[in-house]
């Protein structure tokens, strides 16, 4: 079940905090940096709001040298703020000007209707949920166990998460009746191959490995030929985070691939998380502070 919920939420993340279908494209960590919350039953504080700020530094060697600038996703600040329960329920981004270019609330919404199906025996086979966001939740049972779970978006976008044994074992997105993504899982619930879709015919793909504790070590994308395009090789740190990534990228002659290689650097708090990051490019250095408040922070 703990499976099974690691998809269901990152299925509502990606799809109600920023409404819009969009594979990573290995240009930033953003979906591999790990945010070492708490427990709910841990007395220790759980984050309350989250600010991210990104600078750029012509000279390597010099980290002080640095300006403000909009980072890959086009934003210089961001601003994340968090329930108690470590849901998100504000992000807002902003540029280097102070303009706001991407705002969401209420990643989560309250159930305003609920309905069970039984079948002649008395055995439930169906559960929906209807939130105030328009949202609608369907569950199916098969012998009590959970078999397919449907979540359905008013802006005509449905996610079907179907689960074999208890877990998931793959995830489809559907545009209206048209299918546009399908998402593989291994046995611990981590992606690991991702299929696009156009009309119906499989283009792009994605394939994605993981070590022994579960980070993600390599991603391979292909191109609607089969062909492989770009190549993502990432190292860890003792705490989780990245330290290393490695690039590569086919040539223009097709004759092999092009490589290249960020380090990063941590400063981190007394919780576990980091407050600073350094991306030590080729031509240039980029650094991201990261301000964290915790709920009964003392």
């Amino acid at each position: 079940m703990e499976n099974m919920y690691k998809i269901i939420s990152y299925a509502l993340t990606i799809f109600i905090t920023t409404g819009c279908i969009a594979a990573a494209n290995g240009q930033n960590l953003s979906s591999m940096e790990r945010i070492k919350d708490m427990p709910k039953d841990n007395p220790k504080p759980r984050i309350k709001s989250l600010q991210n700020q990104y600078f750029r530094s012509n000279n390597r060697n010099d980290v002080q040298k640095k300006e403000p600038f909009n980072y890959y996703n086009g934003h210089h600040r961001e601003y994340f703020l968090y329930d108690e329960n470590g849901d998100q329920i504000k992000f807002r981004g902003y540029n280097t000007q102070g303009q706001l270019k991407e705002e969401s609330n209420g990643s989560v919404s309250a159930i305003i209707d609920s309905s069970s199906i039984y079948n002649e025996y008395g055995d439930i086979i169906k559960k929906r949920f209807h939130f105030s966001n328009k949202i609608l939740k369907e569950i199916n049972y098969l012998n009590g166990e959970i078999v397919k779970q449907t979540i359905r978006y008013p802006e005509n976008i449905s996610i079907e998460i179907i689960i074999t044994d208890g877990s998931p074992d793959y995830q489809n997105v559907y545009k209206g009746k048209k299918l546009e993504r399908t998402t593989k899982y291994n046995k611990n619930g981590y992606p690991i191959e991702e299929l696009f879709f156009t009309e119906g015919v499989i283009t792009p793909r994605q394939v994605f490995e993981y070590n022994d504790m579960n980070q993600q070590i390599k991603e391979i994308d292909y191109d609607a030929h089969g062909v492989k395009s770009y190549i993502y090789e990432y190292k860890y740190n003792e705490n989780g985070d990245v330290s290393e990534r490695i690039f590569y990228s086919r040539n223009t002659e097709e004759q092999g691939f092009d490589r290249s290689t960020i380090i990063y650097r941590y400063k981190y708090d007394k919780i576990g998380n980091w407050t600073e990051r350094t991306e030590n490019q080729k031509d240039n250095l980029i650094v991201t502070k990261r301000d964290i408040t915790y709920y009964n922070q003392q």
